[in-house]
C-alpha cells in the first residue's frame, strides 16, 4: 500500500525538501518553507485497451478546425496589441505585477468593454466584495448589462458559476486567493496556484473560454 508523503516546499520558489530548513538553499529566502502532505492516489485495475471513437482522437493537420480560433477584439489598441490582436478563445492569460499598481482596475475595464461587445463575461474576486468592485465601476463611469460579478475563492464553487453563467470571458482575481480542496495547503501556497491553474488551463482548453488569472508579484 502507497503509504503518505510528507516533504517541504519554498512557497517563494518552488524548491522541495524532504526535511524542513530555515532559509531555501534554491533561492536563499528565509522561513518560506511550507509543510506539504500528499496522500496517495488510489490504484486502479488494470484496464482492456479503450474502443476506437473513445477519448482523444489523433486527427491530421488538414481536419484540424478553426471555426473556435478567431480572436476576441479588445477595443483598447494597446491592449490588444500587446495580446498579439486579441485573446484567443480557449487561453489563458496571466496578468501580473505588484500589488496596487492597478491590475484589478484594469481587467474591471476590460470586462465591462467586452461584456457590451461579446456577451457575458464572469468576474471572480477574492480579494474584494462586489460592492466594492461596483463602487469603482461607477467611479470610472462603467456600464455593462452582461458583466457578471461573484466573491468566490474555491475553486469548485467558480468552476460551478462558470457552468451556470456560460461566459464568453473568465477572469480571476487572483490566482493567489483561489484554493482546491483537492490539495491540503493553503490558499496561496505554490501547490494550489499550480494545481488552480492547472484545472482553469483545462476549463479553458475544453470550453473556448478565454481565462484571464491575476497574479501577484510579491518577492
Amino acid at each position: 500500500m502507497a503509504k503518505t508523503q510528507t516533504y517541504y516546499v519554498c512557497q517563494n520558489c518552488g524548491k522541495k525538501s524532504l526535511r524542513y530548513m530555515g532559509k531555501c538553499p534554491a533561492c536563499g529566502e528565509w522561513n518560506t518553507m511550507e509543510e506539504v502532505v500528499e496522500q496517495p492516489e488510489r490504484t486502479t485495475p488494470s484496464r482492456s485497451p479503450a474502443p476506437p471513437g473513445f477519448g482523444s482522437t489523433p486527427q491530421r493537420l488538414r481536419e484540424v478546425s478553426t471555426d473556435q480560433g478567431a480572436r476576441l477584439q479588445v477595443p483598447v489598441e494597446e491592449f490588444s496589441r500587446v495580446l498579439g490582436g486579441g485573446i484567443v478563445p480557449g487561453s489563458i492569460i496571466l496578468l501580473g505585477g505588484e500589488p496596487g499598481i492597478g491590475k484589478s482596475t484594469l481587467l474591471l475595464q476590460i470586462a465591462a468593454l467586452l461584456a457590451n461587445k461579446i456577451g457575458k463575461v464572469l468576474y471572480v474576486s477574492g480579494e474584494e466584495s462586489a460592492r466594492q468592485i461596483k463602487m469603482r465601476a461607477e467611479r470610472l463611469g462603467l456600464e455593462a448589462e452582461d458583466l457578471f460579478l461573484v466573491t468566490e475563492t474555491n475553486l469548485d464553487a467558480i468552476l460551478n458559476h462558470v457552468q451556470n453563467v456560460e461566459p464568453q470571458l473568465l477572469i480571476v482575481d487572483s490566482i493567489q486567493t483561489t484554493y482546491s480542496d483537492e490539495k491540503p495547503s493553503s490558499a496561496g501556497t505554490v501547490t494550489q496556484v499550480r494545481e488552480c491553474a492547472a484545472r482553469l488551463q483545462m476549463l479553458a482548453k475544453a470550453t473556448g473560454i478565454g481565462v484571464f488569472l491575476v497574479g501577484h508579484v510579491t518577492k
